[in-house]
């Protein structure tokens, strides 16, 4: 099922992206060396040339974005020695940002793993995965995964909450103050 997402008007998304990455996007050539040497795109109809420019044209953006697993493979091999990973991040960011993008799956998914990490500082799974399944609908999807994961041990029932929880708030804090800042 491949969506579309189409949340900003015409060249918005460009200049968003371009001012959070400090201009990363404007050095793309459109060579494709980052996708001929992408993990992902091997086995997956992954494309990252593909992304970058349809941002630079200002055209809709797919969400082959939650493909990529920020290896940094094309940073790597990027002859112009762009950041795509940091594109990739800034803009799953910014989608994440528009309150349409809420029915998404994977924001969805994003926003359920990061709220466990900033109560709990460290990913309580079973409340990752509950919040997901209500939020999204797919409540009964996968699990018969749930139990052997909790015999084994590899999945707790209750939380277990880090040493460290209070950094953990304090650091989701100081980047949404953040985040307010620079979109003044």
């Amino acid at each position: 099922m491949n969506q579309t997402i189409k949340l900003f008007r015409d060249d918005e998304l460009k200049n968003r992206i371009i001012k959070k990455t400090g201009g990363e996007l404007l050095k793309c050539y459109n060579c494709g060396t980052c996708t001929a040497g992408c993990p992902v795109s091997q086995i997956r109809d992954f494309n990252p040339r593909r992304v970058l420019r349809k941002i630079n044209l200002g055209l809709n953006v797919d969400e082959d974005i939650w493909q990529c697993v920020s290896c940094f493979t094309c940073n790597a091999r990027c002859p112009n020695g762009i950041d795509i990973a940091k594109v990739m991040d800034a803009l799953r960011i910014e989608i994440q940002k528009d309150k349409r993008a809420g029915k998404h799956a994977n924001v969805i998914f994003n926003r359920a793993f990061l709220e466990t990490v900033e109560n709990y500082g460290q990913l309580y799974e079973l409340g990752m995965l509950m919040k997901y399944k209500i939020k999204s609908g797919n409540l009964f999807q996968d699990i018969e995964f749930g139990l052997p994961l909790m015999l084994k041990g590899k999945m707790g029932l209750l939380p277990h909450k880090s040493g460290n929880a209070k950094a953990a708030r304090e650091i989701f804090r100081r980047v949404r103050e953040i985040e307010e800042r620079d979109e003044k």
